[in-house]
């Protein structure tokens, strides 16, 4: 169980990692020499807040929406470990873990979505 959980978070840091790379590396050539906007902040768009909107927007190849999905994919991370773990505690009829597992979970997908 304990190796399953490790490559799980290795390949998920991986993952972002290499998502959040070719969104940078494409984002850095479409805006190269451009002056930053930073002296006034704005905010995040809408489509770079909500998850679905991520996903269709990165689908689409919209450079900031592929780095912000290697984000997302970065903070589902430790929600797949979660939930990896309340099955094996659930095999392993460790009720004291599952129920730990279980409300982190509910805590988890609660400030994802708030």
């Amino acid at each position: 169980m304990e190796k399953v959980l490790s490559l799980l978070m290795l390949w998920g840091v991986l993952a972002s990692a290499a998502i959040m790379l070719l969104g940078g590396v494409i984002y850095l050539f479409h805006h190269a020499g451009g002056v930053p906007g930073d002296h006034v902040f704005r905010g995040e768009p809408q489509d770079l807040r909500d998850p679905f909107m991520i996903l269709k927007s990165a689908a689409e190849m919209h450079t900031r929406s592929v780095i912000q999905l290697g984000v997302v994919v970065l903070l589902l991370n430790p929600f797949f470990r979660v939930i990896l773990a309340f099955f094996g505690y659930l095999k392993e009829r460790d009720f004291a873990y599952l129920g730990v597992s279980g409300f982190l979970i509910a805590i988890l997908i609660y400030s994802f979505f708030a």
